[in-house]
């Protein structure tokens, strides 16, 4: 969005810093540093790639949604 990089993350849950390590792998990815391949493995658990986090200047938390999870049909 105009000079803005805009990424929604959805989950039921994330670990500490976890947002983070996405961001700077996705950079890494757009900088040509990393490849899809790279993340690919990295999810894949074949190896661990990087684990390093961005720095958190321009990233904040917008909204958290709650579902009642004990409803699922």
């Amino acid at each position: 969005y105009k000079n803005y990089v805009i990424i929604k993350f959805v989950g039921d849950g994330f670990l500490r810093s976890q947002i983070r390590m996405m961001v700077d792998f996705l950079i890494k990815i757009s900088d040509r540093k990393l490849s899809i391949k790279n993340l690919k493995e990295q999810l894949d658990k074949k190896e661990q790639i990087s684990t390093e986090v961005a720095i958190p200047n321009g990233l904040y938390f917008e909204k958290v949604w709650y579902e009642n999870f004990n409803n699922r049909g």
